[in-house]
């Protein structure tokens, strides 16, 4: 065994696997250079780490090499993507230390690679290899291949470059705007993704790129974008020059794909033809034997799972029989979670998602922005201190705040994330970002650039996944879900259930706050209506302010024409609009408005006595005013539609103003439903992750326990 993994055709593979996998980190890391701020993620890297770790504990375990090699389990993808070039670092310099003569059977560094490939086929044809040899060819393909792919795609941003570099969408617009069409400064971007569309279509179809075709091309997708028909073809000829010039870019672009497709192809085709290969955890296996933590003893658990033998001597501690007795309990806690697997639960339970899912994908671009807007400012000052510039202090609070409101974020996108592949089976995040990463990134500490580019591409990789996929997550109705919430509210608790409630709970408190969002602008147009009846009265209402400055010097800094302004505004919110809506007004409604005037506490008791019926006298001026319209309006709550009186003026204000009212009715209703049982059921649940947290004391994972055994091996040789 020690000659066959020291033959020299053996440690070319190893070598061939280290010398792909440095290529694709290089390709990468040039990617990075490119002038966009934000991350870039390697899939590629995340899904093969386990083959970089398996060939360091060969080279560990067999070879002598002294290589740390960190416990990856249970790391997310992105977790593995960032940990691959600094394994890959120490792994390559040992494989050198060690080997130093050894050459790989292929380098993509060199040109023709297939040739240099067919030297190793030959030697698969005619020698005998291991299938661990097979094992790291198979990954340095698939290394190589990720490595043409970055290297295409860093040809594609190129081709967008120069797209943008010679005007193109500006010459577009201005063609536009010659022959009568509006085009505004920001959609610029619009027509520039048009471009760089057709440009993709032509570079993925591998089509021969004619100018007229791609004049046909951008012409069909602007009149798509913009509505707009161009049947007289006035757009379509004034097009046809700076088409020319992007048919040239397309070509350039295209010339250099050529050179990396055969060779994409070849790797693909090879990749196919190389048979079966073992797994990860076989080719782990093959480095050194299995070892297993479940090795049978005859003993059970209580809960009835199959003890492992090396706790055998625990079967008399007290600690050990108090989790041994619990396991019961929390086994059929668990079990009564197999009812939401049902169909008609995992449909209900999409249906809750999709909502909470576009909720967020609405809010993506505003967080990008912010995201954005903090890193190209921290940019900025970092340049200016290099430069020696003065710089002034940031706003320590402002920053933590956004801080924590952009991790806040994140985490919903990352949750929701995951709950619809759990429960819908929709991917919304391959981006390798979740839960784990972001809880590595601090609001107490200053941000690095990778902790906003990371926050930047998990938002973006959500966004794109959500409208790809955005038909599998079907927006719920707001009507009939009580019978859904109150059934699952009377559902026996389990993990399952505790997981989705949690999630419900925050899409509330989201929907809520968009909710407000929506009842504070129709507030905004719903006074505003309001004060054009009041127009007399606010006139008398200014008289009445100006007479108490007079009366009380200290009022005046408060600004007459302002303090006027802020009671109408209030007056016409707090009591104007509940009359019209035929509700209550909220209890208190006066001592919060005279909270709101600045310095109110400071002022007199007469002048505080001069406000308070100040505003009790403009209530009672105002009201009246609007008695008739109300009447006119109708029957705001009757179940008929046609209650309300279309010709109103208020009528389309008010029905809007019901609507959201009766969406915000359902949604408190609701909420209090899960938040009634979720105390209970967090408790239950908080016990049973202390019990899992016990449990698993008296636990080794078979991985854990034979990484070391390969230590310790490694450490006598």
């Amino acid at each position: 065994m020690k000659n066959f993994r020291k033959n020299p055709a053996s440690l070319r593979f190893m070598k061939t696997f280290l010398t792909a996998a440095e290529r694709l980190a290089a390709a990468v890391h040039r990617d990075e250079s490119d002038k966009s701020p934000f991350f870039v993620y390697s899939k590629e890297m995340s899904a093969v780490y386990p083959a970089l770790e398996n060939l360091a504990w060969e080279l560990k375990v067999h070879h002598g090499a002294g290589i740390d090699i960190p416990a990856a389990e249970g790391a997310e993808p992105f977790e593995l993507s960032a940990a691959f070039p600094v394994l890959l670092e120490k792994t390559s310099s040992e494989m050198k230390r060690i080997y130093p003569q050894v050459c790989p059977w292929y380098d993509s560094a060199r040109p023709s690679v297939p040739q240099q490939l067919e030297t190793v086929w030959n030697h698969l044809q005619e020698e005998p290899v291991s299938a661990l040899d097979k094992y790291w060819l198979q990954n340095s393909l698939r290394l190589s291949l990720e490595e043409i792919r970055t290297k295409q795609e860093v040809l594609k941003q190129q081709m967008y470059d120069a797209i943008e570099n010679r005007s193109l969408p500006q010459q577009v617009a201005g063609v536009m705007e010659s022959v009568g069409y509006v085009v505004d400064e920001d959609q610029d971007d619009e027509i520039a993704d048009i471009l760089y569309d057709v440009g993709d279509t032509f570079l993925n179809g591998n089509r021969h790129v004619d100018s007229s075709q791609v004049t046909m091309s951008v012409w069909d997708k602007l009149q798509k974008s913009w509505a707009i028909s161009d049947v007289e073809q006035r757009l379509l000829w004034p097009l046809a020059r700076p088409m020319a010039e992007l048919g040239k870019v397309i070509r350039a672009t295209q010339k250099k794909m050529a050179v990396l497709n055969y060779p994409a192809r070849y790797l693909s085709e090879q990749l196919r033809n190389l048979g079966e290969i073992p797994s990860h955890e076989a080719a782990n296996n093959m480095i050194y034997p299995s070892v297993s933590s479940e090795e049978n003893s005859g003993l059970f658990w209580a809960d009835g799972e199959a003890l492992p033998g090396y706790l055998s001597p625990y079967l008399d501690d007290a600690s050990f029989q108090k989790v041994n007795a619990e396991g019961v309990r929390w086994k059929q806690y668990e079990k009564q979670g197999d009812v939401l697997q049902l169909p008609e639960w995992r449909e209900n339970f999409k249906a809750v998602l999709g909502d909470w899912c576009q909720m967020l994908s609405e809010d993506v671009e505003q967080f990008q922005g912010q995201i954005r807007h903090y890193f190209e400012g921290e940019q900025r000052r970092r340049e200016a201190v290099e430069d020696g510039d003065v710089v002034s202090g940031r706003n320590a609070e402002d920053e933590k705040r956004f801080k924590e409101e952009s991790l806040s974020f994140a985490g919903k996108l990352a949750a929701a994330s995951a709950a619809a592949e759990k429960y819908a089976g929709v991917i919304l995040n391959d981006s390798g970002i979740g839960q784990k990463t972001l809880a590595k990134i601090s609001a107490d500490k200053d941000w690095s650039e990778d902790d906003y580019r990371l926050l930047f591409h998990l938002a973006e990789n959500f966004e794109n996944n959500y409208h790809e996929h955005e038909g599998q997550l079907p927006v719920s109705a707001e009507e009939g879900n009580e019978r859904f919430f109150e059934a699952f509210a009377m559902l026996p608790p389990s993990p399952e259930k505790h997981e989705m409630m949690k999630l419900m709970l925050s899409n509330f408190a989201d929907r809520q706050l968009s909710i407000d969002g929506e009842i504070e602008m129709l507030s905004e147009d719903f006074i505003s209506l309001a004060e054009e009846m009041q127009t007399e009265k606010y006139d008398l209402l200014e008289d009445f302010v100006g007479s108490g400055m007079e009366l009380y010097p200290e009022l005046r800094r408060l600004g007459q024409e302002k303090l006027a302004g802020d009671i109408s505004y209030w007056v016409s919110g707090n009591y104007v609009i509940p009359f019209y809506m035929e509700l209550m007004s909220a209890p208190g409604s006066c001592d919060e408005m005279l909270r709101e005037i600045d310095g109110y506490e400071s002022f007199s008791p007469e002048a505080q006595g001069f406000l308070r019926s100040l505003i009790g006298a403009y209530k009672d001026m105002v009201l009246p005013l609007h008695q008739e319209s109300k009447q006119n309006l109708g029957q705001v709550w009757a179940l008929n539609a046609g209650a309300i009186n279309d010709d109103n003026p208020l009528a389309g204000i008010v029905r809007d103003y019901k609507e959201v009212l009766l969406r915000e009715m359902d949604l408190g209703e609701n909420r209090r439903l899960l938040e009634n049982t979720y105390e209970s059921e967090d408790k239950i649940y908080r016990d049973y992750r202390h019990y899992r947290q016990e449990r698993e004391k008296f636990t080794v994972s078979d991985k854990a326990l034979k990484q070391a055994l390969m230590q310790l091996l490694s450490a006598r040789r």
